[in-house]
């Protein structure tokens, strides 16, 4: 049987509309990876005036300080004990012997730092500075590292730069998620939760 045909047959081309999305999904990636260009290098230009030794004791002692106080509730913010944990472990990384890990204990601590910095961009991008200092003392860093590490196999295939984007990205997804949670239920959960203290409370002096 002869089937009729379709009264909207689908276009080969696309329409319009769709021809202009596809230009603005292409303007917006040229312009991130412009930008992104752009970031690594004045990085470059940054290390060429940094000490590593003096950009390990600022993000060891830093990101152990800070870290630490996060993890015990001195610091709050959105998740600030989970990111604080981040941080001080992003610390510990760095203090293990070169033998420890296969040498891999500073690739490890720029990870961790790389993703709690990223997450904290997106949870608390007032403090863009301070992350942004602390994300060019540990690009300085594994930068270092990318040079004496013994997995010839992960520095032959990836740069320092797309392992440093990498994780920031990570961590700004995950920050990004931590900012819907308790702009939506998290926050309508914690009010719940104050006012059931509140009524307890009103209960105990009452009686």
């Amino acid at each position: 049987p002869q089937f009729p045909e379709t009264p909207y047959p689908r276009p080969e081309t696309p329409t319009p509309r769709e021809g202009q999305t596809m230009s603005s999904l292409d303007d917006i990636l040229k312009t991130a990876t412009d930008v992104a260009n752009a970031g690594v290098v004045q990085l470059h230009r940054l290390h060429s005036v940094l000490d590593s030794r003096l950009a390990l004791v600022l993000v060891v002692s830093g990101m152990g300080v800070i870290g630490g106080m996060k993890a015990v509730g001195k610091m709050p913010h959105a998740a600030s004990r989970t990111i604080g944990r981040g941080e001080l472990l992003g610390a510990l990384f760095f203090l293990l012997p070169r033998a420890a890990m296969k040498g891999l204990g500073g690739v490890a601590g720029c990870a961790v730092i790389f993703a709690v910095m990223g997450a904290m961009m997106a949870i608390k991008p007032k403090a863009f500075l301070t992350e942004a200092l602390f994300v060019t003392l540990t690009s300085k860093l594994v930068a270092a590292e990318w040079s004496v590490v013994a997995l010839k196999e992960l520095t032959a295939k990836v740069q320092w730069e797309q392992f440093m984007l990498f994780f920031i990205v990570q961590g700004m997804v995950l920050g990004l998620g931590v900012r819907i949670f308790n702009a939506g239920g998290g926050s309508k959960v914690g009010a719940a939760g104050r006012v059931k203290g509140t009524d307890s409370k009103k209960r105990t002096k009452r009686a």
